[in-house]
Parts: structure tokens; sequence; C-alpha cells
């Protein structure tokens, strides 16, 4: 039995070494010059692997995601999971560490888990060919393929695509799988940036840009909240970014043409108490101007726009700032409303949204309209918040498409 793969990332490579553990004779067609290219940029280059809340909390982390299927990924997530991951590197020579739930490998090194991924490849008889380019692939038969590309052709009895998506395209993707398999009948639900930064024409975020701040982000849809997530923020220019406004450009999917953020600057401070504070340093501190005042509370740049969106000037004196002035700058601190206009485009993503539907696949990967076709990572149209959850996902289709 004869097996080929398209793509050399995580989750192609984790496919062709269960084929080849299997006794199948496995190639790798790989576009790039060398393997699992983006595999050394996951993590900001520590290659978070997995997340170990998925063994208790699958639910919070993927039910709102707008996936084509959330029982199919759940089933993904049950046929090979974390234990199963930890198990599958263990064995490969890696040593991992935990920062909290999130897996990391214990050299913090995301070559290390290229570099044990490609011994095992190696060690197991996967034959890699690289700056290879698929033109096209045809049904030989009922069974098997032809795989035109670059290099010339190659025939197999099955056939995995692990092309991954358009995200971050720097590291080789270039939504070729997508053009792949529509013409083997598929069909592609939309495709979108995810894991992205969101763009804001909010005249005064250039006010505040680079600055960090630990917040609660709450999505808003025609005033509905969708989505509410606390951590650290970036204010930039052109709008938001870092973890928690990544996370909540997943959910884009899930709103109209009214999408907005709501800001709370400080999380862990309700309102009244906010605003008791407040009049507080206004009465301990009469003679301080107003920009002089917050100093202490909040990052310079965020008082300094947070007293002209209040209409408090920054040299009056404390004592003479109205109470109302006063609590509508507490009002705001914690209810900061940013306008959100999209997000930035694939070239900036970590990910993409959309893919191959679920319903199109077995619950072994295997194609429903193409017999021995499989498919596997980023190409299908599931996808997780940060912090691991979309590696685990490679993991786990690549050593489900591998084993079937």
């Amino acid at each position: 039995m004869k097996t080929v793969i398209i793509g050399g990332g995580a989750s192609g490579m984790t496919a062709a070494i269960f084929s080849a553990k299997k006794g199948d004779e496995t190639v790798i067609l790989e576009h790039n010059d060398r393997p699992g290219k983006k595999i050394l940029s996951t993590g900001n280059g520590r290659c978070n692997l997995s997340n170990k809340s998925l063994k208790t909390d699958i639910d919070s982390h993927f039910a709102d995601l707008g996936c084509s299927d959330r029982v199919f990924y759940k089933n993904v997530i049950d046929r090979f999971g974390i234990d199963d991951t930890m198990n599958f590197f263990e064995e490969l020579g890696l040593m991992m560490k935990d920062r909290g739930n999130l897996v990391y490998p214990l050299s913090d090194q995301a070559s290390s888990v290229l570099d044990v991924l490609r011994f095992a490849a190696d060690e197991r008889g996967v034959k890699i060919i690289t700056s290879c380019n698929v033109s096209a692939i045809q049904r030989a038969g009922n069974h098997g393929f032809d795989i035109e590309t670059d290099k010339g052709r190659f025939s197999c009895d099955k056939l995995i695509i692990a092309t991954g998506s358009k995200a971050a395209p720097s590291t080789g993707s270039d939504g070729s799988g997508y053009v792949l398999a529509t013409a083997l009948g598929h069909t592609i639900n939309d495709v979108r940036p995810g894991l992205v930064q969101l763009r804001s024409g909010e005249a005064w975020l250039k006010s505040v840009a680079g600055v960090r701040s630990s917040v609660k982000l709450t999505l808003s849809d025609a005033g509905k909240s969708i989505y509410s997530e606390s951590g650290e923020l970036q204010f930039t220019d052109y709008g938001l970014s870092g973890i928690v406004a990544m996370d909540i450009s997943n959910r884009l999917t899930l709103c109209h043409d009214n999408a907005s953020v709501h800001i709370d600057l400080m999380p862990d401070m309700d309102s009244d108490l906010l605003k008791d504070a407040l009049d507080r340093r206004r009465s301990v501190f009469p003679d301080r101007k107003a920009s002089d005042m917050i100093s202490g509370m909040l990052n310079k740049k965020l008082g300094l726009m947070l007293l002209k969106r209040s209409g408090i000037k920054q040299d009056t004196l404390s004592k003479d700032i109205p109470q109302n002035a006063l609590y509508r700058m507490a009002d705001i601190i914690k209810d900061l409303s940013v306008r959100i206009d999209g997000t930035n485009g694939f070239r900036e993503a970590q990910i993409c949204l959309g893919g191959i539907p679920c319903g199109e696949l077995t619950d072994d990967l295997e194609s429903r309209i193409v017999p021995h076709l499989y498919f596997c990572g980023e190409i299908l149209d599931l996808h997780g918040d940060c912090g691991g959850y979309n590696l685990q996902l490679a993991w786990s289709t690549g050593a489900i498409a591998g084993k079937a």
C-alpha cells in the first residue's frame, strides 16, 4: 500500500509517521524547501503543543466558534486527545513541560518539535520530496491517484491532503489545497483570516498605540453580548492586538454588520468601588492636576485619552473636577467601546476560518465524495482559540488520517 501526503506541516508529518508505522510506503510532497516551516513560528518560536484544559473543558473553547460541525470537533479530540499527543511526542523523544494548562517542549524551542518529527519520519522510511509543487490530481481507476507535479508524476493507493490554509503565507501557506480539493468535487466553506488583529477607524486609538493593558474584552453585535475574555490587550494605531483580540476575531463570523468590543480597563474593580477610589484620590490630592491625580492608576497614555473623552482638561485641579465628569470617566474605564471595522489579512493571521466542511468527511477524515482521499490539518473547517488548540487539531487530525 502506498500513501502520498501533500503537505509536510504539523498534520502532514504526523500523518506520515502513523501511515509509515503501520507499514505503508509513505511519501510527503512539500512545496517549501523544507518541511515544518510553520511549526517554527508557533508559540513565538517556542511551540505551544497543546492545552490540558481540553481534558475537561472542550465546549468553552469550541462551542461558539462557528465551525462547520462542533460534534465532529469533539469526536476528533476524543479519538486522539492531549494524552495521546503527550504519549506520541514522548515516544519520539521530546521532553515537555507545562505552563499552567499550556504544554511546551522542555527546550522552549519549536525546532525541537520539528526535529523529533523529522527524525521519526526518517526512521520509519518516509520519503520527503521538497520544493515540489502539485498541479493536478487524477483518479487512477476505482482505486488510487496520479499526482502531477513539477518534479514528475507520483502514484498512490491513498492520498492525504494536508496543505494548510492561506494564513501566514510567508511560511508557505498559499491556499493551493483548496484548489485541489474543489477540483476533486469538494466544497470550501468561506475562508477568512482567524486569530488575527482587529481593525477599527476610531481616531483616538492613535493616541494610545503601543499600550498594553490587562482587560476584560467583550464582543457585541448590535448591542447583544456575544463573547467575553480576559487577558492582555495591545492598542495599535489601526485597532487592537493581543491574544484576547485574536480570540475575539474568531467570533466575528457570529456577528452581522454592527460588531463592537467593550473594554473593561479595570476588570478587578466594580464600578462603584472605582467611583469611590476616584472620589478619594480627588479628596487626598486636591491640588494636583487631573493628569497627575490619575497617575498610578492607569497607563499615562490611557489616562490622558480617558480624561479627554470624559471632557476633563489635563490641567484642571482635582478639586475642580465636577463629580459627574469624574464618574463619566469611571464609566468609560469600565466600558470603553470600540467599533470593529474588520481584521488584518491573511498575512498576519495565525490560522484560517472555513475550509473543507466536516459533513463531507467520515470519522476517519476520508472523503465521502472520493474514496481513499483524506484531509487533515488546517484545510479543514475546524479551528480553536490561541493556546495550543490549533496545534492539537493538527496532531489529532494527522494521526487519525495517517492511521486510516
